[in-house]
């Protein structure tokens, strides 16, 4: 069964610069990243842009409709530029996730780990061009995993002690299972106050400092670049991968 988006976007009025539509894409997109689901308050360090899904490049008719509009952190947005596959190899399913018309459940898997794996040609383009596989990322959503389950376990707890029959219980049993309940929730309470602050100090502490496994992820990502232009030799447009191929020739010339 194909979900329904995961973004509803507003209707809007045309307007003459992109910019204008900020701070109501920021709000549809739930000040989250488009492509990697951070949040504005857990990347802090590295910022937001807004991302033209089909790049003015390609499309400059589209530079400010904002149906074309992607809220981004500034992570994909670096590693997106202006990258985008031929018609032939989109009608294949090779594309970036858009969750304005895509359900992440649909394409994305993650494991208890934190891990993530692509389900379809969608998933795996945006988790090998993005390098959503990354250490910062699989710990992020590892620790998103483990507070989520943590409180919604302390929740229910609650809720299963909340049931008790306090009458059948004596008058020492009521008092130290209430000052019990008590303690209980201001925990549930205290660790989603502490959630986000959290998530805010792995995301920025692991993006700005070095990754000592940014080059397998680099390597990993020109691989699958090489050998989907092999299999779709239609224009690929990106900044990013004309400067590839440009090494290449200079290579071979050289």
């Amino acid at each position: 069964m194909v979900r329904e988006p995961s973004v509803e976007r507003s209707d809007v009025e045309s307007v003459e610069d992109y910019g204008e539509h900020k701070e109501v894409l920021r709000r549809d997109f739930w000040y989250s990243c488009a492509y990697c689901t951070r949040t504005e308050l857990e990347t802090r360090a590295k910022g937001f842009e807004i991302d033209h899904y089909v790049p003015i490049s390609i499309a400059p008719e589209l530079k400010h409709s904002y149906a074309n509009l992607m809220w981004s952190c500034g992570w994909c947005n670096g590693k997106k530029l202006d990258l985008h596959p031929p018609e032939e190899a989109q009608r294949e399913g090779i594309m970036f996730f858009r969750p304005d018309e895509h359900h992440e459940l649909d394409h994305f898997t993650v494991e208890a780990d934190g891990t993530i794996e692509g389900l379809t040609k969608c998933g795996v383009f945006t988790v090998e061009m993005l390098e959503l596989d990354r250490d910062a990322m699989n710990k992020l959503r590892r620790l998103r995993e483990e507070l989520g389950t943590g409180v919604a376990s302390m929740r229910m707890g609650i809720r299963t002690l909340r049931g008790i029959n306090l009458d059948s219980l004596p008058v020492d049993g009521r008092m130290h299972l209430l000052r019990s309940l008590t303690a209980a929730a201001k925990m549930a309470d205290d660790l989603e106050a502490t959630w986000q602050q959290l998530l805010v100090n792995l995301s920025k502490s692991e993006d700005i400092d070095p990754d000592p496994a940014a080059g397998a992820g680099q390597k990993r990502r020109k691989a699958t670049l090489d050998e989907l232009r092999a299999q779709h030799p239609g224009k690929w447009r990106g900044r990013e991968y004309s400067r590839d191929q440009k090494s290449e020739r200079t290579r071979k010339t050289s």
